[in-house]
């Protein structure tokens, strides 16, 4: 679990506020540890776990920015 600096490669992560099985905090630790120069944290603030349910349009918004811009 703290061998998140191995990872180099672009990375998004994607979060949510209601989200009672991945914490932010959690969350933001991995971020923060992530040895990748190409990484974005996205949260989502009216989502639960299933941010691709409960925001489709976003989500998709957000993986296709991220993919376009690698």
């Amino acid at each position: 679990m703290n061998d998140f600096d191995q990872i180099t490669l672009p990375t998004l992560m994607i979060g949510s506020r209601f989200d009672d099985q991945a914490p932010l905090e959690e969350l933001q630790y991995i971020f923060d540890g992530l040895g990748s120069t190409q990484k974005q944290f996205e949260i989502f603030h009216d989502a639960g776990h299933n941010v691709f349910l409960d925001d489709p349009v976003g989500f998709r918004n957000v993986v296709r920015d991220f993919c376009l811009g690698l």
